[in-house]
């Protein structure tokens, strides 16, 4: 086993490969690690806080809707009670009661009925009192539900609808069948057991309601959710309650099978950071070796290079071909720069010399031909002012000499 002296090592954990180690690899090494051991407990509690959250909007949101849906009735139940109503012109109102409509007298007898089925009529005898002077909703069986509204010409009109059918059709726009399962339970009238109105799973079916999870909180008229421990997994339960007819929603989920993909991807995480970290050092070693030494030592032949030492940039610093590159093409700089400077240098001189020259020349023209021609004018105009009598010229004669001697 090869042994290094400790000098070696301190220069190591000094040096950039060590410093390199110490910020980058090692930290990231342990990040990894707390992120990997860490991610499946965040990732837990977040999709299981996630679905949660989103049964509990479904599950309002289908309430919401059938008792609107119920409202719909009793309003268009309403309407026809207002009219004279002829058993040979009634609207068709079969996409509201399915099993049709009765006119009853104030008496509770039958005036007429435009059910095909009697099946459900003649199970239920209408009580004056319970039918009461205001709308009513009676829910009997998943099968059979009735609204009656007072008639203006006296009496009750009634429609009958089927439960079951209303609620799975609601349901199915917002519930996914296959993943979610779904009760919808009703008060009797007695205020007995609870009845169950709908299952969108025959296994629930079965179960005693009173004891199944959110049934009495929707019944009691709470929204909310739970999350509870079942044979396949942690379920998260959802329920809300359908207020104008005493009806309860409860929604249920078996919410891990839905991230345990997930779930089983950030278990394999930690098998990934042996090699991440072989190579992580590998890498090291070789970007200490063939990139980072050649770059520092092009560094110190730069900055020679910069103060005009322009032979330094010709040793060799090895490294990998593109820093090879690079300092072939510095080399090139550096020559083309110190010929430019050459260059420069001559064209300066002659530039200098020009100049010096062409004041030389322009300053011997000046003495040799202008000033002489001045002298001699102004030598003119001392003459011509002597000769002149007149005093106004003289005045202008003697301002122009003082400008030719400024001049001069």
């Amino acid at each position: 086993m090869k042994r290094y002296p400790s000098g070696f090592l301190t220069a190591f954990w000094r040096g950039l490969s060590g410093q390199f180690f110490l910020v980058t690899i090692l930290p990231l090494t342990i990040l990894i690690l707390v992120v990997a051991f860490g991610s499946q407990s965040l990732h837990h509690n977040a999709m299981r806080s996630l679905v949660g959250d989103r049964d509990l909007r479904v599950a309002r949101a289908a309430s919401n809707t059938l008792d609107q849906e119920l409202s719909n009735r009793q309003m268009v139940l309403e309407l026809l009670a207002e009219q004279k109503l002829d058993p040979l012109s009634l609207p068709d109102t079969r996409d509201f009661f399915d099993l049709g409509l009765i006119q009853l007298a104030s008496d509770g007898n039958r005036l007429f009925s435009t059910n095909q089925t009697k099946e459900w009529e003649q199970s239920i005898q209408f009580n004056p009192e319970e039918l009461g002077l205001s709308p009513v909703l009676l829910t009997y069986s998943a099968d059979l539900a009735i609204i009656s509204v007072p008639s203006t010409q006296g009496g009750w009109l009634v429609g009958g609808f089927m439960p079951r059918s209303l609620i799975n059709r609601v349901l199915s726009s917002f519930v996914d069948f296959d993943r979610t399962s779904i009760l919808v339970i009703n008060r009797q009238l007695d205020q007995g057991e609870p009845q169950l109105l709908y299952s969108s799973d025959p296994a629930l079916q079965e179960v005693e309601l009173q004891l199944h999870p959110g049934v009495t909180q929707a019944l009691a008229g709470e929204s909310g959710m739970k999350y509870i421990s079942g044979e396949y997994g942690e379920y998260v339960v959802a329920y809300a309650p359908i207020q104008s007819v005493g009806w309860g929603l409860v929604a249920e989920e078996e919410w891990e099978s839905i991230s345990s993909p997930l779930l089983r991807n950030t278990q394999l995480a930690p098998l990934v950071l042996a090699p991440a970290l072989l190579l992580a050092l590998l890498a090291l070693w070789y970007t200490t070796r063939r990139i980072i030494q050649p770059l520092r030592k092009l560094e110190k032949q730069t900055e020679a290079l910069s103060r005009g030492e322009f032979d330094i940039i010709r040793e060799p610093v090895g490294g990998i071909p593109e820093i090879q590159n690079l300092q072939a093409s510095l080399i090139e700089m550096s020559e083309k720069l110190s010929a430019a400077q050459q260059s420069l240098r001559s064209y300066i001189g002659a530039i200098t010399s020009g100049i010096e020259n062409e004041r030389r020349n322009l300053a011997q023209e000046i003495h040799d031909d202008t000033i002489q021609n001045l002298i001699a004018l102004n030598q003119r105009m001392q003459m011509a002012e002597r000769n002149e009598k007149d005093p106004s010229q003289q005045a202008r004669l003697d301002e122009l000499q003082n400008l030719l001697q400024q001049t001069i």
